[in-house]
């Protein structure tokens, strides 16, 4: 069971890193709205995505030399970097600690094997 809970937490960090490297893709796409996982515990205590949804807030506007030749302003992305830069070391980290804890298990796992054969 512990094995699985550090895979999922691994498999959680490796699908966030991916929105949070989809969302940098576009911190320039005009009205492109950031993307943001939301987690749930799963039933053997490890955690599974539980929804991907789009941050509603406004996206900065382009200075007005940017605008469109109607005169209207164009809506950037509603992307913040840095949000979006600590989400990505948070990620990192939480996939290290769970690898990390996934090879204390299998070292127990094969050291408890070595013991019976």
């Amino acid at each position: 069971m512990s094995i699985s809970v550090s895979a999922s937490g691994m498999s959680n960090a490796q699908f966030r890193e991916d929105v949070h490297a989809h969302n940098v893709a576009n911190l320039d796409t005009p009205g492109f709205k950031a993307l943001q996982v939301k987690t749930t515990e799963a039933q053997d205590g490890g955690t599974i995505v539980s929804a991907v949804t789009r941050l509603e807030t406004p996206g900065r506007l382009f200075p007005p030399e940017l605008t469109v030749s109607n005169g209207d302003a164009i809506e950037g992305s509603n992307v913040d970097l840095l949000t979006e830069r600590v989400g990505q070391i948070l990620d990192v980290s939480s996939f290290k600690a769970n690898a990390s804890a996934l090879r204390g298990q299998d070292e127990t796992l094969k050291t408890a094997l070595d013991l019976l054969g």
